[in-house]
């Protein structure tokens, strides 16, 4: 694996290496475990102030602050798969308070800077999400077909795992993203194993429409992107986790 470049010199060195041994170690590993590919170079740049964070860096990249939990990854040029930057809060500022969270985030965008080194579409996101929370260990098990969760301003709303196949059509809650990407990634890789996602993967373009993504999906698991198509998934998988 390449040598990570990790700007960290105003933290710890106790810090510092941790993060580098744990990416060069157990992320590289998972990565290449599920993936099939080598983790890229990456330049890490982590953050001590929560203002400037929510200001400068989310400011930065387009995002509001509430959009993420404590970390996002960028790429320089989004036609080549180089130089990808991941911008993480320092663990004593992180949004939840669990120290394994951070560690676990911290692999999620790591696990997005591979995907790029399959593909350059970051679309559908529920799939690009799913799998980053997947990796990183945060995952949801198929139990049941709808769940209520809390959106970015705490109102709770109903969510059908069944709305993934429209979700990219005007979708309100980013929420729904992880949760369904959770749920779907896990009922995948589960009834089909993870070289039929990487095929998956690998197949998208950025110009994919949904028509698209549908007849892709439906040459990688031989099931229709179709909500009977689902559930034959779910029901397959649900028996599995009885």
């Amino acid at each position: 694996m390449p040598k990570n470049r990790l700007d960290l010199s105003i933290y710890k060195p106790g810090l510092q290496g941790r993060i580098v041994n744990y990416a060069r170690g157990p992320v590289a590993r998972d990565v290449r475990h599920y993936l099939n590919v080598d983790l890229p170079a990456i330049d890490v740049r982590l953050c001590q102030d929560r203002d400037y964070y929510d200001g400068e860096f989310c400011k930065r990249a387009g995002f509001k602050p509430d959009d993420t939990v404590g970390s996002y990854t960028v790429f320089n040029n989004l036609h080549k798969r180089i130089n990808p930057k991941i911008f993480l809060m320092h663990p004593q500022l992180f949004r939840f308070s669990r120290p394994l969270c951070f560690w676990r985030v911290f692999k999620h965008e790591c696990v997005h800077t591979a995907w790029r080194c399959l593909t350059i579409s970051i679309s559908p996101n529920w799939l690009f999400e799913g799998v980053a929370e997947h990796i990183a260990g945060f995952r949801l098990a198929p139990e049941r077909e709808a769940y209520f969760i809390f959106d970015q301003d705490n109102n709770c709303h109903r969510v059908s795992v069944y709305s993934v196949i429209n979700i990219e059509s005007g979708n309100r809650h980013v929420t729904d993203n992880y949760l369904l990407g959770r749920f779907w990634v896990g009922a995948l890789a589960r009834r089909f194993g993870w070289a039929k996602i990487r095929q998956l993967i690998i197949s998208l373009d950025e110009k994919d429409s949904r028509k698209d993504f549908a007849r892709k999906f439906q040459d990688a698991f031989g099931t229709p992107f179709t909500k009977n198509g689902l559930q034959s998934i779910y029901r397959s998988v649900s028996k599995g986790s009885r």
